[in-house]
């Protein structure tokens, strides 16, 4: 450490004891204070004044780059002619200081910067704690002076995006050392989906299953960094999975940086496909005895039915009009209707003829007894 400003002069002190004696003093800007006694110089080559005899101290830290420091030479003589009047004596007084020690810095290796929404980051004020540490054997921490080559304030575009920044310290003697942090871009903000908020339809083929779709242009996704064409989209089940009910899509998408977003809907299953019916040929019924009408029977027994997606009877809602045990004559047009869970109906027709059986009875007329 050579941060001191040395006081240095010769001189000759001569006299009795300490009542002719010579006292260095030191004033710092607000306080006087004794710097040293000087020693009474030797007398045996020169009598009887005394030899010149070279002295130097070193002044207290607080005298650098202190405009305000004072040195006082103060001579206490009792002027008793004892001790050889005058008894000092001061030559070539001379303050030095030389500061040739560069400051020291460390610096942190690499720093992040985060991105915005425009892909955007700015090179931070890197002159500061925690990035820098500075310090400097003579010039206090509020006097060094902390600079960065690339300022404060420039862009950074661009996920993983770099700049090595140089940071200077530079001390009051116009020493100087630095070091770099490299700048990193980072991009942390997941890409922006439109997630489907109501069910997204898919229609059943007559085998009762359908394909998913890919559904990924229904998300709209965009981001920050990353375009379209480069982000990772995954649908799960995949398009083409064959289906038959209703089926949750679960959706991930993944920008350059690994951020990543989920998305969850549902595709819901419906079937708009009508059941085929086949109705009986015409039929006939007898009128019932003394009538002309009769009561329908139940003819929903005798179709031809199929559907795409029910198999079993019990789910399907069939229909007959005229209704089962009304009461029909002459030529009734009949309608069997069959209906699936999903609401698709299909009809069939066909004839319900009432019979009538006339009877003749051949009366003996009067004529034609004999």
């Amino acid at each position: 450490n050579q941060c001191e400003i040395s006081l240095s002069f010769e001189y000759i002190e001569n006299g009795q004891g300490t009542i002719d004696n010579h006292i260095l003093w030191y004033f710092d800007g607000a306080t006087w204070s004794i710097l040293d006694d000087t020693p009474k110089t030797s007398t045996v080559s020169c009598s009887p004044q005394g030899e010149w005899t070279p002295y130097s101290i070193n002044l207290p830290s607080s005298a650098n780059y202190n405009p305000d420091v004072r040195i006082g030479f103060q001579w206490v003589n009792n002027d008793d002619d004892i001790g050889t009047d005058p008894s000092i004596a001061l030559y070539n007084i001379q303050l030095t200081s030389e500061d040739l020690e560069e400051p020291t810095i460390s610096c942190v290796s690499d720093i992040n910067v985060f991105l915005n929404e425009d892909c955007e980051a700015q090179i931070p004020d890197l002159t500061l704690p925690p990035n820098v540490i500075v310090g400097d054997n003579c010039t206090s921490l509020s006097d060094l002076l902390v600079s960065q080559n690339i300022p404060s304030g420039t862009i950074l575009s661009g996920h993983l995006s770099t700049q090595l920044v140089e940071v200077t310290v530079t001390d009051l003697a116009g020493n100087m050392n630095s070091c770099s942090i490299n700048v990193r871009a980072l991009d942390s903000i997941s890409p922006v989906l439109e997630c489907p908020t109501l069910n997204v339809p898919i229609y059943a083929n007559n085998s009762c299953i359908a394909e998913l779709a890919n559904y990924s242009s229904q998300l709209n996704p965009v981001d920050n960094c990353t375009g379209f064409s480069d982000l990772i989209i995954i649908q799960s089940p995949a398009a083409g999975t064959a289906i038959s009910a209703n089926q949750v899509v679960d959706f991930t998408v993944i920008d350059e940086a690994g951020n990543q977003r989920n998305c969850t809907f549902t595709v819901e299953f419906l079937d708009t496909i009508s059941p085929s019916i086949i109705c009986p040929t015409n039929q006939t019924q007898e009128p019932a005895a003394g009538s002309c009408d009769t009561l329908a029977l139940d003819y929903r027994s005798m179709i031809l039915w199929s559907d795409n997606c029910t198999v079993s009877p019990i789910d399907m809602i069939f229909t007959q009009t005229p209704s089962p045990l009304s009461i029909v004559s002459g030529v009734n047009s009949v309608e069997i209707s069959v209906e699936d869970p999903s609401g698709n109906s299909s009809s069939c027709f066909f004839n319900l003829e009432i019979t009538t059986i006339r009877k003749f009875e051949y009366l003996k007329s009067p004529l034609f007894l004999v």
